[in-house]
């Protein structure tokens, strides 16, 4: 008989593990259609692949930023997939599936938690995040996630080790600590509170610098972390500006915090915990002024664990005011969303069959002409300087160009040093069309019409 059940275990795992690699694959599946990844993600992935593993002690001395894991996960990726944009997403899609699949290890009945799961994922926070490359929210978010798994299953060890490297893939991952050292000091933990603990205070350390650099120039990342009282309406107006625009997922919360405070709050390990967690989780995000979906990531996947270990209880408890609390979660997460879901879904198909359009274009036409210009935002004008300086993509090995920014600091030029070719210059426009210009479009698909992002113009 135990034997009998234990085949039966067995079985539902491989079929939720299935389960899960295949709902990662078809969530992803849109963006497998792509020949090329897009300028973003060039300038934000696909150069990592001329880095080099060994240089590891330049990313974590990196004065602006620290995410060592960042370039670690990226590297070999790059390396691996060079300019095949199926490739990067293929991997996206196993990432999708294994978060899912470890939010599900906290259900009894996993094959019925399953489809709420799965619908309650499809979101536009995660196709913000997963339909793109360059997001380290995403890495974060599965250290967190599996972090909590761990906790709650109390594989502390694994626990101590799976922290260590969330703190290796973005700042915003010293907010999470102090939950996990509160949670093992209720545990009497004392050996793993001190190692944590002592992690958080080097952290900290490791990051302060960046802080007192950041806030110094002006700029960069790390100087979002600071909250002052002067932030107070900034903050205000950046909170309503979330709940306005991710209204589904916040009243999601809502009723799992009100669930939790009604019925569980004594239960530190299962509901408690996750529940500061994602509390903790909002706190940069209302510091940060430019609004960004995939900046909820890690709050949103503890809400999916959250609403597991809920739904254990609902169905364990079978009192109809918990029933009335989950159902009203469930709706108000999947079919509200889902205008919202479909808008960022055509957003970014349409952004990277443009860039699409454009690469190709390049490639093509890489060795015909003897100056480029770009202009728009930075990220695109660092791609361009990457692709007509790669080889790999030119293939021409003594194809090479200098490039700078204009003058007026808008632009990017590209001249080619070796001369041998038509003496014209492409001017390459996005938005709006130049007088004389070529639209560079793409065909028309399923989820977008048809694209001319970008425009050509040769003088």
């Amino acid at each position: 008989m135990k034997a009998n059940r234990n085949i039966l275990r067995l079985r539902e795992n491989l079929l939720v593990i299935v389960l899960s690699i295949v709902f990662g694959i078809a969530f992803i599946s849109p963006q497998l259609t792509h020949t090329y990844p897009s300028l973003l993600d060039i300038a934000e992935t696909v150069n990592y692949k001329s880095n080099s593993l060994a240089n590891i002690s330049s990313y974590i001395v990196e004065p602006n930023r620290f995410w060592p894991l960042h370039y670690l996960v990226r590297i070999p990726l790059s390396r691996a997939c060079g300019y095949i944009g199926r490739c990067y997403f293929e991997v996206y899609g196993v990432m999708v599936g294994f978060t899912i699949l470890t939010t599900l290890t906290l259900s009894k009945r996993k094959l019925l938690v399953f489809p709420i799961v799965a619908c309650y994922f499809i979101s536009p926070i995660t196709v913000d995040s997963f339909w793109r490359l360059g997001v380290s929210e995403t890495i974060l978010g599965i250290c967190l996630v599996l972090s909590l798994v761990l906790y709650i299953r109390r594989y502390y060890f694994f626990l101590f080790v799976t922290l260590l490297l969330g703190c290796l893939t973005k700042e915003t991952f010293i907010y999470y600590l102090p939950v996990f050292i509160y949670a093992l000091w209720v545990d009497h933990k004392r050996g793993y509170l001190l190692a944590v603990s002592v992690l958080f205070i080097t952290y900290a350390c490791m990051l302060f610098p960046r802080l007192f650099l950041a806030l110094s120039t002006h700029g960069s990342y790390p100087s979002s972390l600071v909250v002052s009282p002067a932030h107070g309406f900034v903050i205000g107006k950046i909170f309503w500006q979330y709940v306005s625009q991710f209204v589904p997922f916040m009243l999601s919360m809502i009723v799992l915090v009100v669930y939790v405070v009604r019925n569980k709050l004594a239960n530190h390990r299962e509901f408690l915990v996750p529940t500061l967690l994602l509390l903790f989780g909002l706190i940069p995000i209302f510091t940060i002024q430019n609004i960004q979906a995939y900046y909820l990531l890690p709050t949103f996947l503890v809400s999916m664990c959250l609403l597991i270990v809920s739904f254990n209880d609902v169905a364990e408890s079978n009192k109809l005011t918990s029933m009335i609390f989950f159902a009203i979660l469930v709706c108000c997460t999947t079919p509200f969303s889902f205008g919202a879901t479909l808008g960022r879904m055509q957003y970014w198909k349409a952004d990277y069959v443009g860039d699409d359009a454009l690469i190709s274009w390049l490639q093509s036409h890489a060795q015909s002409y003897v100056g480029y210009y770009l202009d728009g935002r930075s990220e695109y004008q660092e791609a361009l300087v990457y692709l007509l300086n790669d080889n790999q993509f030119t293939g021409n090995t003594s194809l090479q160009f200098s490039c700078s920014s204009t003058l007026d600091g808008r632009g990017t030029q590209c001249i080619r040093e070796n001369k041998n070719a038509v003496q014209k210059y492409v001017t390459i426009t996005g938005n709006s069309q130049s007088t004389g210009a070529t639209n560079v479009c793409s065909p028309q698909g399923l989820l977008y019409e048809k694209t001319c992002k970008w425009h050509v113009s040769v003088e």
